[in-house]
């Protein structure tokens, strides 16, 4: 003996309904990455803003650094996945300046290099590094090029 049920149009409009919401909450839920767009260390919160070079010198600025208008080096960087003791130093810099490149792993992101024109050491060249993640600064530091230099946030030491 078959038990046969009719389904109306109501309930197959409704089963409907429920797969697309369903697949708009998963694609939110997967492909959603919130972009920070503010950060927060000892200066109080900075923006985060990098879609323009203007942008990213007057991001340099929120520190008090004057750099050369054009950046002196560009490039790509490919966070990794695992972070091995190097990098987990570097983004112990990164999370002092309210960022976690954590966030970021496995992420490819600009690179952009600017020459620091107001270091108080002028005897040494000093960039400032931009690691920039649609349109936001992500993480960087400030860094002498000398075989024997320092690096450190975008915070004046």
């Amino acid at each position: 003996m078959f038990i046969t049920k009719k389904i109306t149009k109501k309930a197959v409009f409704i089963a409907v309904l429920a797969v697309l919401l369903c697949f708009v909450v998963l694609r939110v839920t997967v492909c959603s990455h919130h972009m920070q767009t503010t950060a927060v260390c000892d200066i109080g919160e900075y923006s985060l803003k990098a879609e323009t070079n203007e942008d990213c010198v007057a991001f340099l600025r929120q520190f008090g650094w004057e750099v050369e208008q054009n950046p002196a080096e560009l490039g790509t960087v490919t966070i990794p996945s695992s972070f091995n003791q190097t990098y987990s130093r570097y983004n112990e810099i990164q999370l002092k300046q309210g960022l976690n490149l954590l966030d970021y792993a496995g992420k490819e992101c600009k690179k952009v290099s600017y020459t620091v024109t107001n270091y108080p050491d002028k005897e040494q060249r000093v960039n400032a590094n931009l690691l920039i993640y649609n349109g936001c600064v992500i993480g960087g530091d400030i860094s002498s090029v000398a075989l024997d230099g320092f690096m450190h946030g975008f915070m004046q030491e």
